[in-house]
């Protein structure tokens, strides 16, 4: 459509989105959303200052890496990865990746959420998807 700005691959127009995080408060919905952070970390004051402080920077940064990616055409394959269950990327968008290389793009999906690399039943099939990628195929 003319005008109108194409998304990043594996964003959504949604408030609650990651890079929508600016406060401490923020950061902390983000880190119980994603799940992964052990509730003991989220319950200890001085170890969620220090994480809150980490998660926004990487945030930070990632916006700023992200300025002006709606163009980049690499020539090299993609192998992207998304959990279905994922409530910080969601997983429909991840085709979008396709837009950003003149190679493949080869997008494989597994039921769980965030953390699904960390999960023992998708560590054959992760590594098995790296040893391609890797090999060049």
């Amino acid at each position: 459509m003319p005008g109108r700005r194409r998304q990043r691959p594996g964003t959504r127009r949604d408030p609650r989105r990651a890079h929508a995080t600016t406060t401490d408060q923020d950061a902390v919905r983000l880190l119980r959303e994603g799940g992964g952070t052990p509730e003991w970390v989220l319950q200890d004051p001085d170890m969620l200052d220090h994480l809150t402080r980490v998660l926004r920077a990487d945030l930070a940064l990632g916006r700023e890496a992200a300025s002006g990616f709606e163009d980049v055409r690499l020539d090299v394959p993609l192998h992207v990865l998304g959990g279905t269950a994922d409530p910080l990327v969601p997983h429909e968008p991840l085709d979008g990746w396709a837009a950003h290389t003149t190679a493949a793009c080869r997008v494989r999906r597994f039921d769980g959420d965030h953390f699904f690399l960390l999960a023992p039943e998708h560590r054959a099939e992760v590594v098995d998807v790296l040893r391609q990628a890797l090999a060049g195929a």
